[in-house]
């Protein structure tokens, strides 16, 4: 049961780390081609404005990284989940009072 578990969790952390990489890229391109083609519709004075300039380009930097931050959080969440579940499953095979506790011990530790 604990190989099993070990092969679970580096299963997930696989694909975790595969498919963050591909929604990462997807979205860094389309937010900067968003923001390109926000930046073409602005008028020429409105970017000249040095104070204008910064705000658009704090919020260009700022976005794509919280975007990143927050794919980052999410993967994490579900393998927070996913590691509950299996542990619990494990423990519930041998007693489903005791697996019953475990969880709910195990979800409020996660909160």
């Amino acid at each position: 049961m604990f190989f099993m578990m070990f092969l679970i969790n580096y299963l997930i952390n696989l694909i975790s780390k595969q498919t963050y990489i591909r929604i990462s890229k997807k979205v860094d391109s389309q937010f900067e081609e968003d923001i390109l083609k926000k930046n073409a519709k602005l008028r020429y004075d409105i970017l000249e404005n040095h104070e204008n300039y910064e705000l658009i380009e704090r919020i260009y930097d700022n976005s794509e990284n919280a975007i990143t931050i927050g794919l980052n959080e999410i993967s994490a969440f579900i393998k927070i989940i996913v590691e509950i579940l299996s542990i619990s499953a494990i423990i519930i095979k041998s007693s489903i009072l005791i697996g019953t506790i475990v969880l709910i011990l195990l979800i409020l530790m996660a909160i």
